[in-house]
């Protein structure tokens, strides 16, 4: 995905600074706001902090650059300490192409 379309959804989810740059504070409080799980509202503000960290010590990354690389460091994060993430993946992939080809079943794993 484009770099800036990826900072184009932190703007429009009110998610930058005035900077310009992907709000730590604001998207820790998006992310872990409605999170009721202790240990999962840990690991995503974990996660927040570390990627922040690591993107901050290169700040030559433009403002896209920046949305895109701190989106994919979380990816990562997710995909390494999730045991279900390519299951869920695979499911995604097949829901999506069942709803392009115009079928639009439902996702029987959650009940719709």
């Amino acid at each position: 995905m484009d770099a800036c379309t990826i900072h184009c959804v932190f703007n429009q989810l009110e998610m930058l600074n005035s900077n310009s740059r992907p709000d730590k504070h604001s998207i820790a409080n998006i992310m872990t706001n409605q999170i009721k799980d202790v240990e999962l509202k840990e690991f995503i503000q974990d996660s927040i902090d570390e990627c922040f960290d690591a993107l901050e010590l290169d700040s030559h990354n433009n403002k896209c650059e920046f949305s895109k690389n701190f989106a994919v460091c979380m990816e990562n994060k997710a995909q390494r300490n999730c045991d279900d993430w390519d299951e869920n993946l695979s499911a995604n992939k097949i829901n999506s192409a069942g709803s392009q080809d115009g079928n639009n079943q439902q996702d029987k794993r959650k009940g719709y």
